[in-house]
């Protein structure tokens, strides 16, 4: 499945609005764009599961 430009350009700005403080911690903004079965990896090796 190819990504068009705009599908690129709109999953660039959620992934790098996980690295500001003002959306990554906002737990309304989470639950509109994150799926109930999400799995986060962080940099430590921990597996950030759902909305934990």
């Amino acid at each position: 499945m190819a990504l068009s430009d705009d599908d690129i350009a709109e999953l660039t700005v959620l992934e790098e609005s996980m690295w500001r403080g003002g959306t990554r911690y906002d737990r309304a903004w989470l639950e509109k764009v994150w799926a109930k079965d999400i799995a986060e990896f962080g940099r430590s090796g921990r597996v950030y599961n759902g909305m934990s």
